[in-house]
């Protein structure tokens, strides 16, 4: 098995992650436009729920790296538990 939690270890992973946080901050870049543009105003349920998928489609994503590179995939299993998927 990898090693995990060591940059570098599994470059494959590493990408696979960095690929996933990307997309992570363009959602949150995107809902936070739309918040801005309402000055003043709380965060719509819409919003919050486009933060709640983003943040499970970057769990899920690590979450499959670490299956496929043969890393522990418990950090994000724990993760998508808090999130509310069970870990799914």
């Amino acid at each position: 098995m990898a090693t995990t939690g060591t940059l570098g270890a599994v470059p494959a992973h590493d990408a696979n992650c960095l690929a996933a946080e990307q997309a992570r901050q363009q959602a949150a870049d995107r809902a936070a436009a739309v918040f801005m543009n309402r000055a003043g105003a709380e965060p719509a349920a819409t919003e919050l729920a486009a933060l709640k998928a983003s943040d499970i489609a970057f769990y899920r994503a690590v979450k499959a790296s670490c299956i496929a590179n043969g890393c522990s995939p418990s950090a994000a299993i724990s993760a998508l538990q808090e999130l509310g998927t069970g870990g799914l």
